[in-house]
């Protein structure tokens, strides 16, 4: 649906048959569209979900409300709109998130009910996600309210999580008001950068398993939330007046799904269709009707002015506390809680259930992890210790290291520093002046935003530097450099001869060049040389020229160290017909 204007759907099924393909059903440019009782779902199956069916752009005064998202990888989409209300919709079965978009202003998400999710590895998911990449002004008037959000039988996921990428477009009047979080991931409610924003009657409860919280910026109001954890202004609170913090759930939720359904009738019945009982719900949820509500004993250890060693109890809950001095503190199988303290610390975390809280100035703090992680706030360092993980820093200028395995690293914020070591690993590096080396095998790195330098080191990668102006250095093997945006440097060593490396993207205007100084052009002398730039002409069996040639690819650049008249050094420019001198650094 393109430029249209009132119309209603209602007991629709919106079927997307091919996973292969996105938004096969779309409202763009529209307005004063309604979608009541309305099935979208991608194709059957016990997982996978990889369609992304639905799509609403560039519109204004839509409503979808008493329907119901499953099968699919995004339940909906939403990009640059003005005026959109979503109430009484069930989300289930998706592997990523449920609603999502960047862009959006004058948006109401009441009474909807998420649950039964499940990421695949890698996946970033949240029931609700809100972006500012790619927009220019501020998202406002946002109003989350009365929704549930329940684990069920799925995988922990993020409730809440708005966040600013671009760093200066704050979302503006936003109310957060009387939703349920429970099972969830780390951010149950996160807003990185807002004003006017209200955070109230919220409660979220994590499981033994997973810390779950609520995280605001200053300047937030909070008022009769619950929670495990209240983070203002990137630190955690010891307590909030106005607000309770409480501890992990031990009977699958069912008490505080009971209470939350009690005190919000609206929400049981724009859910009536799905849950109208509390008992039902909590059955949908697959809760557990006989699990224990009494919290397993906690073990309080402290340190010393020295430096410790302190590892969690054998059995039940941990509190490490390691003070002042460089600690190493060691999560067990119950929930720990770590707190290192003053000092450069070292963290052992090897399970879901372990927490490391550090606070601003503390010193530089290391994670050793054997799970799917994302540091917590004030941590600078992660290492891999198991291979074939996902891994995410934090806003800090990370220094990231993976295995010899395949590993998946997110530097996300801040100029961040990550080396994948062995295997084929991917590395992102987020917004920030980041630093990205692949290490052996073959890897895909993505610098992101910013000006990032990045090397994929032995065997054949892929390589984007993304906005910003990036320098890019294959290494030995044949890869695929993409310099993306930005004047980037396409920079070539002495381990490159003997490969043949692409280039997607070489742009002259956008100021890119080539690096080849680093190449000692004429090997037969004991100094280092720089090449001759000969232009479209043939060797002449000097060493140390520099040609170019020009097909259909594009432009075939080749150099000759050894005066042999055969290219010892060669690299592809797709889509280029006409190179100079200055295009390169000889």
């Amino acid at each position: 649906m393109n430029g249209s204007s009132g119309f209603t759907f209602s007991n629709l099924v919106l079927a997307d048959k091919d996973a292969s393909t996105l938004y096969d059903f779309s409202v763009k440019q529209s307005k004063n569209i309604n979608f009541d009782s309305v099935l979208v779902k991608g194709p059957d199956g016990a997982t996978g979900y990889n369609a992304a069916p639905f799509m609403v752009r560039d519109s204004s005064n839509i409503t979808i409300t008493n329907s119901e998202f499953t099968h699919a990888r995004y339940g909906l989409s939403m990009l640059d709109n003005n005026g959109v209300t979503l109430s009484g919709n069930y989300f289930h079965d998706i592997r990523t998130d449920g609603i999502r978009g960047g862009g959006n202003s004058n948006i109401k998400i009441v009474s909807n009910f998420f649950t039964d999710f499940r990421p695949a590895a890698g996946d970033h998911a949240d029931a609700i996600q809100f972006w500012t990449t790619n927009t220019t002004t501020s998202a406002q008037n946002i109003t989350i309210k009365d929704n549930g959000f329940v684990r069920g039988d799925g995988a922990a996921i993020q409730g809440i999580f708005m966040r600013d990428e671009v760093g200066n477009l704050p979302y503006k009047n936003v109310v957060i008001d009387g939703n349920l979080i429970v099972g969830g991931l780390y951010h149950g409610i996160s807003v990185t950068n807002a004003t006017d924003l209200t955070v109230s009657g919220n409660s979220v409860a994590g499981f033994t398993d997973q810390k779950s919280w609520i995280s605001v910026p200053s300047g937030a109001t909070l008022t009769n939330n619950k929670a495990e954890l209240i983070i203002y202004a990137g630190q955690i609170q010891q307590s909030v007046p106005g607000n309770e913090l409480i501890k992990p759930v031990y009977d699958q939720g069912g008490a505080l799904i009971n209470a939350w359904l009690s005190e919000h009738p609206e929400a049981r019945e724009a859910l009536g269709y799905l849950a109208p009982t509390s008992e039902q719900m909590i059955a949908l949820a697959s809760f557990a009707t006989t699990a224990s509500t009494t919290p397993p004993p906690v073990t309080t250890i402290n340190g010393t002015a020295g430096d410790d060693k302190l590892k969690a109890a054998v059995v039940g809950d941990s509190v490490l506390l390691g003070g002042q001095g460089n600690d190493i503190l060691t999560g067990g199988d119950g929930h720990t809680r770590m707190e290192g303290g003053t000092g450069n610390d070292i963290y052992y975390v090897n399970s879901t259930r372990d927490l490391v809280v550090e606070r601003a100035g503390e010193g530089t703090d290391t994670v050793y992890t054997s799970i799917d992680y994302t540091l917590t706030d004030n941590v600078e360092t992660l290492r891999v210790t198991t291979a074939n993980l996902t891994v995410h820093g934090n806003a800090l200028d990370n220094r990231m290291v993976g295995s010899d395995g395949v590993d998946v690293i997110y530097g996300e914020d801040g100029n961040d520093s990550l080396q994948g070591l062995g295997g084929n690993d991917i590395l992102v590096g987020g917004a920030g002046n980041d630093n990205l080396s692949g290490g052996d095998g073959s890897d895909v790195l993505d610098g992101g935003d910013g000006n990032d330098s990045l090397n994929g080191g032995i065997g054949e990668d892929w390589l984007y530097g993304g906005a910003g102006s990036d320098t890019l250095e294959g290494g030995a093997g044949d890869d695929i450099l993409s310099g993306g945006s930005g004047a980037d440097m396409f920079q070539f060593r002495n381990d490159s001869l003997g490969f043949q490396d692409v280039i997607t993207d070489f742009n002259r205007v956008e100021g890119d060049r080539i690096g080849l100084s680093m190449i000692d052009a004429n090997q037969l002398t004991a100094t280092d040389d720089a090449f001759r730039f000969i232009g479209t002409a043939a060797f002449s069996n000097r060493a140390g020229e520099l040609r170019y040639s020009v097909s259909q690819e594009g432009a075939l650049v080749e150099g000759d160290v050894n005066g042999d008249g055969v290219a010892d050094f060669s690299v592809m420019l797709q889509g280029v017909t006409q190179l100079t001198a200055r295009d390169f650094i000889l």
